[in-house]
């Protein structure tokens, strides 16, 4: 999910892969297996914000999990994946 690319899975079918160099960060992100559009991704300090083509994401990012909504007020928590 965070370092190194490994992804992060959450219910209903979302998956993240992000990269991370600082605070710079690459996403890939899909849904129900799917790729999606990512137009604009930004850390800023323990806050993530992901928007793309149909969504947008902000949450607060973990060692071990990314947590937040979608815009509409969806909660959604992304797991480290093993």
């Amino acid at each position: 999910m965070l370092l190194g690319g490994r992804p992060g899975r959450a219910p209903g079918g979302w998956q993240l892969r992000v990269h991370q160099s600082f605070q710079k960060i690459e996403v890939d992100a899909q849904h129900d297996g799917r790729a999606l559009a990512v137009t604009s991704a930004r850390l800023d300090g323990e806050h993530i914000f992901i928007s793309g083509t149909g969504f947008t994401f902000s949450g607060r990012v973990t060692p071990e999990r990314i947590s937040g909504e979608l815009a509409g007020g969806a909660p959604l928590v992304f797991e480290r994946a093993p």
